[in-house]
């Protein structure tokens, strides 16, 4: 190693401020609002440019998110163009570190081993980084020529970053256990400041004296907000949550029958006057046959008077949407999933979660504690822990308190970019 690289992978931060090592960041970003396209941008604008000297590889691919893995032209057309520019960028600013979010599909990650490949002949390090839960099993259900490419590749791997402990085992066997690492997500820690969280929970329970379990009834058009807020896909599990609406409902008495006048029905229980009000807000990414069997179930349920569709929302709209809301419900079974960024703005909103075991998520929401881990495609299960949480508005607001608490532990952006800043450096003193 000769003296500059030496002066360069200084692990003090005066050493960067005098001369920082090239970082080249692989990865889209949004729209759409992904996890790895969110991480991508949350990196390559961060602190770590002051540590770092950061270039940035774009390989967004602006189409839906159904187009994501598929074999068709426009992906192979994109995938050998990000393999020029990677070429190119290696040639020009001969990086030390190569970061790379990798793929969870064959297809997909044949193209991560080709960026890995060329990194490697370049003498670039090489970090990945797996922001999903489906690796190992992509590499278990393979054919074995696949797995050969895949064990090989991983060979030529400096790091492997994980979300979080539970994560591990996909690269057991594939990358030396020293050379796995933890970096779980995080947001900005004053995304939702300790004094608007103290305002909604006043707006929150004020409700507390003026609920009645009975009659499920709140003066002054008030209702209690069940969420779901992500991509409107069925893996995500909100028809699942649509589906649990009727026995909530019914479990109070405000199940309408449709041969029943509408002004038969008391006031307090519909259109605005309502008690529950389930939001869903989001991007519609499936069939438009899955929206329509959804509409269809509304409809024959008479559940209109109960459900809003926001669709997506963003910056100030998605922080009022989560602050306006008393129980956040992510029901996901998702194949892929890692550790939602949604869970995160749940819990630094303050929210009891409802979710489902897949990827890191219960090192997220701990059972019992800040909220509740239940069987995946299980309506009745979801209704059974929300009924239970509108029944307990004290148990309700104490997971809610422990989510934000978690949140300040563990998942705010500080944290995170601190977390992925000690890898690189690590990898950097190795060289």
């Amino acid at each position: 190693m000769n003296q500059n690289r030496s002066e360069v992978i200084s692990t003090e931060h005066s050493a960067y401020d005098r001369r920082k090592a090239t970082i080249l960041v692989v990865g889209p970003t949004p729209p759409p609002y992904i996890g790895p396209s969110v991480a991508t941008k949350m990196i390559i604008e961060s602190e770590l440019k002051n540590w770092f000297h950061i270039v940035h590889l774009d390989t967004s691919d602006r189409r839906s998110l159904t187009n994501i893995g598929k074999l068709d032209l426009k992906n192979i057309c994109l995938a050998l163009f990000h393999i020029f520019k990677l070429c190119i960028l290696l040639i020009k600013i001969h990086p030390y570190i190569v970061y790379l979010p990798i793929c969870q599909t064959v297809k997909g990650y044949l193209r991560d081993v080709a960026f890995i490949g060329i990194s490697k002949i370049f003498g670039a390090r090489v970090i990945i980084h797996l922001r999903g839960g489906y690796f190992r099993r992509l590499y278990e259900n393979s054919n074995p020529f696949v797995k050969l490419v895949i064990k090989n590749s991983c060979k030529f791997v400096d790091r492997a970053i994980v979300l979080g402990e539970t994560l591990r085992y996909i690269f057991e066997g594939l990358v030396p256990s020293e050379k796995i690492a933890v970096v779980p997500n995080g947001i900005e820690k004053d995304y939702i400041t300790d004094e608007e969280i103290d305002r909604a929970i006043k707006k929150r329970y004020s409700k507390l004296n003026q609920f009645s379990v009975n009659h499920c009834q709140f003066p002054n058009s008030s209702a209690l907000r069940i969420l779901f807020l992500s991509n409107l896909l069925l893996t995500k599990g909100f028809f699942d949550v649509i589906k649990s609406v009727p026995i909530v409902i019914q479990n109070y008495g405000l199940m309408r029958n449709k041969s029943k006048a509408k002004e038969d029905i008391h006031p307090s229980l519909i259109g605005e006057g309502k008690s529950f009000e389930f939001v869903f807000a989001g991007e519609r990414h499936d069939a438009e046959s899955v929206y329509r069997e959804v509409n269809d179930y509304i409809h024959k349920n008479n559940l209109e008077g109960f459900i809003k569709f926001y669709g997506p929302v963003k910056g100030k709209a998605k922080k009022e949407l989560l602050l306006s809301s008393d129980i956040f419900v992510f029901p996901t079974y998702y194949y892929a999933e890692g550790q939602p960024w949604v869970i995160i703005e749940a819990m630094s909103a303050g929210l009891p979660i409802i979710t489902a075991d897949m990827g890191c998520i219960k090192e997220m929401v701990i059972d019992g504690e800040n909220g509740f881990i239940i069987e995946k495609q299980n309506p009745a299960l979801i209704a059974e822990k929300i009924i239970y949480l509108t029944k307990n508005p004290e148990i309700r607001r104490k997971m809610g308190e422990k989510s934000r608490e978690r949140f300040l532990k563990y998942y705010t952006k500080d944290k995170f970019i601190d977390r992925l800043g000690r890898v690189f450096k690590e990898v950097l003193s190795e060289i």
